[in-house]
């Protein structure tokens, strides 16, 4: 045999030996691959790939901590039907569904779950409430407290990349809420009288009812005969007739000092003997002061049912009123009832004082109330305003130029629907009956590249469809000549 015979057969050998050799190990990789899925899909066996394990990641410690902790067993109630919450393209759906799973799973937790009405006997306990399908209400011995399916989570859209990420929240406010019952804490939020103002039961029954909603105690307060509670969050003033006294200015002092809360709503006062020294020296130290007038819109098309009184007004976009920046894109107004006006001015490093509705150029002030109090014009004119202090504790004001708008009356017509969700909006940045845990929230983690301009986009196709190509031809070429040789 010559040389050239030898080569010949040492190559149809190798060739020979490596595609036997291939062969047998497709056959073993299918013995092996095929058996394993097979068991797999038996099982229903899940591996989470995500980044952050959303869809099968354990609960917070803090969480887990909390639940070890209670001597009680905690009632959840998911208005919602789990076996609903199927698997799917639905990321988020997934993602809340295993955190209620993982709640039920704690020996410390009785999960309920389904529509409330197809169990009317179950969800007629909570007839104070007006539960929604997917809310959550969290029950313990005392007290229960609901979260709207709203709240589960938070969206950010990025303007570059017109993308839409979606984080889940939901376990900081479940937690936060077992935290609630199991603490039996009810914040309250205290109306003064005894300077005239309206009654919560004379006109605030609709606002009574939601702030109760929201796990506030409403009570009425009066400070010539008590102190202020320990338990009372926020002090609400809505439309005094008269002057705080030194007594009572010096409790509201001393509160707001220790980080307490005030609302001020100051309806417009015809009477020329009433100043109001005391209440505008409490505003004044927060950089806000009210004027005596009352507002005038002069441009027909800003007037509300031919009323130059009851007006539209801008609205100003605040980090903790999300809700007012979606009524500007949506281009709604505030439309405020006859009101007083504000103006601010503040010299203090501690103190930030800013509008939150606001007239156009064309309303005018009119003297009201006051002898010899000139007509403001050419101005916009503040009809609400918030402020804070550092210095005290993070102590926050809220000012609003009448309490009218927020009436039961009013509430009916729901033309003052901005201006009533701007105030409820303060109350929650004032004090939030939300218990916050300081969960991180989790979101699904999704991997993108920028592509600003069309000639890089058939760029990047073009590489993206010649390295399979390039790849086929280069095996091709290999094959050929190990073939060949």
């Amino acid at each position: 045999m010559n040389n050239n015979e030898k080569s010949n057969n040492k190559v149809a050998h190798k060739y020979k030996f490596t595609r036997a050799f291939t062969i047998i190990m497709a056959i073993l990789i299918a013995i092996v691959i095929i058996p394993i899925n097979m068991i797999v899909s038996k099982l229903d066996i899940k591996f989470d790939m995500t980044p952050n394990r959303i869809y099968s990641a354990n609960l917070s410690k803090t969480t887990l901590a909390l639940l070890d902790s209670l001597n009680e067993t905690i009632n959840i109630y998911f208005a919602y039907d789990l076996d609903d919450l199927v698997d799917g393209d639905d990321y988020n759906t997934l993602i809340l569904k295993n955190a209620i799973e993982k709640y039920g799973e704690h020996p410390n937790i009785n999960l309920i779950t389904g529509y409330p009405d197809d169990m009317p006997e179950v969800y007629s306990q909570f007839s104070d409430l007006t539960i929604n399908t997917g809310d959550i209400i969290v029950q313990g011995s005392n007290t229960y407290k609901q979260i709207s399916s709203t709240s589960m989570f938070v969206s950010e859209t990025t303007e570059s990349t017109n993308t839409t990420s979606y984080y889940f929240v939901g376990e900081n406010y479940i937690t936060g809420a077992i935290q609630y019952v199991k603490d039996g804490f009810d914040p309250s939020i205290c109306f003064l009288r005894g300077h005239g103002e309206i009654s919560t039961s004379e006109k605030f029954n609709t606002l009574t009812n939601m702030l109760e909603s929201y796990n506030y105690q409403v009570k009425d307060l009066n400070l010539s005969t008590s102190d202020i509670p320990e338990d009372c969050k926020i002090i609400i003033v809505a439309s005094p007739t008269s002057d705080f006294s030194t007594e009572e200015t010096s409790k509201i002092n001393d509160y707001l000092a220790n980080g307490g809360n005030i609302v001020f709503m100051l309806s417009p006062n015809d009477d020329t003997s009433e100043v109001y020294n005391n209440i505008n020296s409490i505003t004044g130290t927060y950089g806000i002061y009210m004027d005596y007038d009352i507002v005038k819109e002069t441009d027909e098309d800003m007037y509300y049912a031919d009323d130059p009184y009851t007006i539209g007004c801008y609205l100003n976009t605040v980090d903790w009123n999300s809700e007012a920046e979606q009524f500007v894109e949506e281009g709604y107004y505030a439309v405020m009832p006859p009101s007083r006006s504000f103006y601010a001015q503040s010299d203090s490093d501690s103190v930030t004082a800013q509008p939150l509705i606001y007239t156009t150029n064309t309303a005018v002030g009119e003297p009201y109330g006051i002898d010899d109090y000139d007509t403001i014009t050419n101005e916009s004119l503040i009809l609400a305003a918030y402020a804070e202090d550092t210095s005290r504790n993070n102590s926050k004001m809220l000012v609003f130029g009448n309490s009218e708008f927020i009436t039961d009356e009013i509430f009916e017509q729901e033309y003052t629907v901005t201006a009533v969700s701007t105030l409820l909006s303060g109350l929650a940045w004032m004090y939030d009956s939300s218990v916050d845990m300081g969960i991180a929230e989790r979101s699904y983690q999704y991997d993108y590249m920028v592509i600003d301009s069309q000639s890089k986009g058939y760029g990047v196709l073009a590489i993206m469809l010649s390295i399979p190509v390039i790849i086929i031809v280069v095996g091709v070429v290999i094959w050929i000549r190990r073939k060949n040789a």
